[in-house]
């Protein structure tokens, strides 16, 4: 037997698999795979690398190409320069972030900055004008934030007061959004693989993650008025992620022996999910994923992400064969998630 958390994440490897009316279930691990990367380089240097949703510089702003942060031997390497008010790449079509619902994405990025001010200063927007998406500035307090709406309504923040990143050096960041956590929901990390700020779900439930119209490469919104934020610094290789970026990635990303381009994912698992039926008739649901011999399993559900119940009072031993996990949520909901743990 052992004693099992409903309220936080516990310890060990973990598989989520959401289920309910989703066609045929959906069944995802949280490594990190780059989606989105902008590193301001070649003949169109606002493109994204990765997806396709390029930037757009348009004829009011002065953003303009310079040597980068690479370091020797790598002087012709770009960044975005970015002057502050009215400055700023935009992303016209949204839909292209594909920014995913419920699912865990990462980021991250360098930046740098001159000497203080008393200024906002956007570092990029994706929500547009208040609506959802991440969201990273320094304010004039020198508190550096990043922020994630979901709905229109619910954030987070993970704030690290008085960041002394006004030095006209370079800044590297990085941030995870992990919804499956009760706790440490958002990390942000600061020139390393140690998080400088967490920030934990609190009551609301950030649900729905999606990018405005418009998001902005170098500035954010502000009132209504997003060019008004600008940077007033430089930017260069901004990277969005699908999944969670482990603290090793984090590590290996500021020290540049990896780039987005290049990311590595961490190591496999030792056991997978390998099947997920769903009886709609009666409501029953059958995982199954494959055992190692010695280790020993239990499953967990939940219908928020949030709350999450011990749905099997004894360990299931692992015997190198497949173990299949039958169940049938209470009160027939629209959607619910088991998590597969090893002991």
């Amino acid at each position: 037997m052992r004693s099992f958390n409903s309220s936080a994440a516990s310890g060990g490897l973990r598989l989520i698999v959401a289920l309910g009316l989703l066609a045929g279930g959906s069944l995802f691990a949280s490594p990190a795979a780059t989606r989105h990367f902008w590193d301001f380089e070649g003949p169109q240097p606002f493109h994204d690398k990765v997806g396709g949703a390029h930037a757009e510089v348009t004829p009011a702003t002065t953003v303009t190409l310079v040597s980068g942060h690479d370091g020797v031997g790598e002087s012709m390497r770009t960044r975005a320069s970015i002057s502050g008010n009215n400055d700023f790449a935009r992303i016209s079509d949204g839909t292209k972030l594909a920014v995913a619902g419920i699912d865990p994405f990462s980021m991250s990025g360098w930046f740098r900055m001159p000497a203080a001010t008393a200024n906002n200063r956007g570092i990029f927007d994706f929500s547009g004008n208040g609506l959802d998406g991440p969201q990273m500035l320094l304010t004039g307090a020198n508190a550096l934030n990043f922020r994630v709406d979901g709905q229109g309504t619910y954030f987070l923040v993970a704030s690290i007061a008085g960041a002394a990143v006004e030095d006209d050096q370079w800044h590297f960041f990085a941030a995870v959004y992990d919804p499956a956590l009760e706790t440490d929901t958002l990390k942000l990390y600061l020139n390393g693989s140690t998080p400088a700020a967490t920030a934990s779900r609190g009551t609301g439930s950030a649900t729905f993650v999606a990018p405005a119209v418009n998001s902005w490469l170098g500035s954010f919104n502000f009132t209504g008025v997003t060019e008004s934020k600008g940077l007033d610094g430089m930017l260069d290789e901004l990277a969005y992620y699908d999944g969670v970026l482990a603290p090793g990635q984090i590590q290996q990303l500021f020290e540049k022996t990896i780039t987005p381009f290049t990311l590595a994912p961490p190591p496999p698992p030792t056991f997978a999910i390998t099947s997920y039926t769903h009886n709609a008739a009666n409501g029953e649901s059958s995982v199954i994923w494959d055992s190692v011999v010695g280790e020993s399993y239990f499953v967990v559900g939940s219908e928020d992400l949030k709350s999450w119940i011990d749905l099997n009072t004894e360990d299931l031993p692992g015997t190198g064969n497949p173990i299949e996990f039958k169940h049938i949520p209470s009160g027939n909901p629209t959607r619910y998630f088991y998590r597969v743990e090893m002991e």
